[in-house]
């Protein structure tokens, strides 16, 4: 009788009906929800690695070439360019001359011009249409080299005026001609005559 009245097998029993129901449930959700979890985890990340197209962005074009070379034997410079070059305004000392390869411009003392260039006293500067400075680089270092024969480069806008200077230092700019390059000058229209408006008279009826 002593082994009916003890309720711990009862207690063990029950205990052990739980643990096996809750391993039960526990189990299902893992067979039923574990797939999809890994399906999860393991689908690439499609979303991070997308990446936009680069685009090249277009180079701008240069405008043409005007090269200035100096002419010792001619006392000036001589303008030229692979494209057209054109005289629109002779220069301060009317010494600019349109010639087949460019734009000559010259100088009562070459001479001294000359050794200005070479000893940094003196400059050459672009100008464009309203007087906005053009940025060619030329530096002191650079005009010495002209003197002694190579000449300076500057890239230009197509079509557009320049003036070209030479200025002593403390003393006005001197203008040198101006021109356009690259674009030659259209010939003009004829102008049209307005229509003239002829007006008929009627033939007279004879009367009977």
């Amino acid at each position: 009788m002593a082994g009916f009245g003890n309720n711990k097998p009862a207690k063990n029993w029950v205990g052990t009906m739980w643990g096996f129901l809750g391993g039960l449930v526990v189990g299902v959700g893992a067979g039923v929800g574990g797939p999809k979890i890994m399906h999860r985890l393991s689908k690439p990340d499609t979303a991070s690695k997308k990446t936009k197209p680069v685009v090249a962005k277009p180079r701008p074009t240069a405008g043409p070439t005007l090269d200035l070379s100096p002419e010792p034997a001619q006392r000036g410079i001589l303008l030229s360019s692979a494209s057209p070059i054109k005289l629109l305004k002779p220069s301060e000392s009317k010494r600019t001359q349109q010639q087949a390869d460019g734009v000559f411009t010259g100088f009562k003392n070459w001479t001294g011009t000359a050794a200005y260039l070479k000893s940094g006293q003196g400059g050459l500067f672009l100008k464009a249409t309203g007087g906005t400075a053009v940025s060619t680089g030329w530096q002191e270092g650079d005009y010495d080299k002209f003197v002694r024969g190579i000449p300076l480069h500057a890239n230009l806008t197509s079509g557009q005026p320049y003036t070209l200077y030479f200025q002593r230092k403390g003393q006005r700019p001197i203008d040198l001609g101006t021109f356009n390059i690259g674009t030659a000058t259209a010939a003009p229209k004829p102008a049209t005559k307005a229509p003239v408006n002829v007006t008929t008279k009627a033939p007279a009826t004879a009367t009977h």
